[in-house]
């Protein structure tokens, strides 16, 4: 299936609300969640060792930025699915998707613009953006499920 057809499919699930589908969903993002860590523990012990005394200062220190949101970013996406395993929505995952989406395109903008020399333009302040969002989405979430549960931890 080529990449477009596969966001195409995830799009597809989201707006179906199949639940079988949105378990399979859930699993892809929890996928995401440990490569998104476990490249930022990567990126930042090599600009530690090595690849950062190649690096002018200004670059270095954006790079550590973007890994430095990156690993933020995994842990609150984690925390997204960790609420969105006690819904059986779609509307659950937005909040991971959006840290998802926001992380590839805020750290990598920033990777690509400093590792590979491309002009990355907007995509790193729109990753910003989607960030952001799904921040406001995370909290919509949360009282979402204070609102309809009686779970004694959101009291």
């Amino acid at each position: 299936m080529p990449g477009n057809s596969r966001i195409l499919y995830l799009i597809q699930i989201i707006l179906r609300g199949d639940i079988g589908e949105i378990c399979v969903l859930k699993t892809v993002l929890w996928g995401c969640v440990g490569l998104l860590g476990a490249s930022s523990v990567f990126m930042d012990a090599g600009l530690s060792h090595g690849l950062g005394q190649q690096l002018t200062p200004d670059q270095l220190s954006s790079l550590k930025t973007a890994v430095y949101y990156q690993q933020i970013n995994s842990i609150v996406m984690a925390i997204g699915l960790i609420l969105a395993s006690a819904k059986r929505s779609y509307l659950s995952l937005l909040p991971s998707l959006c840290f998802l989406l926001g992380t590839i395109a805020f750290s990598g903008g920033i990777y690509g613009k400093h590792l590979l020399a491309l002009n990355t333009g907007m995509i790193t302040p729109a990753g910003g953006m989607i960030t952001a969002l799904g921040w406001i989405l995370l909290a919509l979430l949360g009282i979402s499920y204070k609102l309809n549960s009686n779970h004694s931890t959101f009291r």
